[in-house]
């Protein structure tokens, strides 16, 4: 369980098949891996930042757990290969990218489950979907305002997705299925 500040800076890769992280920050220039059966619970609040690559494998689960009161801040690369689920309440602001970049691997799925989004808050930032980036559950507003690079599939199930930043599709589909 993290809560305060974790720095990792040793060569070479953390594995950690559960991590519990909230509020607080984990940094410096270690990779973190979760395995394979592993889950991250990122929330509420915190920030992941460094050199450091976060890397979730596939059959691994992150949690993004939201609430109105604390932000979540990707000042990283974060590789997800496993299941992306962001959940619980929050403001449509959402997750703030600073410099960070998330890269939803071909076979992956991040799925939107409340009326939230991905923002901007300094820097160069991107969502790079291959996978499934899917928005379901509530029927609102999910707002993107970081460019999304999409070469897999957005899945619009439920509520409305909108693209603020700037939306490239090189590849893959679009499903609208009660959404707008």
């Amino acid at each position: 369980t993290v809560s305060g500040t974790l720095n990792l800076n040793f060569p070479g890769t953390l594995t950690l098949p559960t991590v519990d992280f909230t509020a607080g920050s984990i940094g410096g220039s270690t990779n973190l891996d979760i395995p394979s059966g592993g889950t991250m619970n990122w929330g509420p609040g915190g920030a992941l930042g460094g050199t450091g690559v976060t890397n979730i494998a596939s059959g691994a689960t992150l949690n993004i757990i939201r609430n109105n009161t604390n932000n979540q801040f990707l000042n990283r690369v974060l590789n997800n290969s496993g299941t992306a689920i962001m959940n619980g309440s929050g403001t449509p602001s959402g997750m703030f990218f600073t410099n960070g970049t998330f890269n939803n691997q071909a076979g992956a799925v991040f799925d939107i489950r409340i009326d939230t989004g991905l923002s901007v808050n300094t820097g160069t930032n991107a969502f790079n979907n291959a996978g499934t980036f899917r928005k379901s559950v509530t029927t609102g507003t999910s707002s993107v305002t970081i460019p999304v690079n999409n070469s897999g599939t957005v899945d619009l199930q439920t509520g409305t997705l909108s693209f603020g930043a700037g939306y490239v599709q090189t590849a893959g589909s679009t499903f609208l299925n009660g959404g707008g």
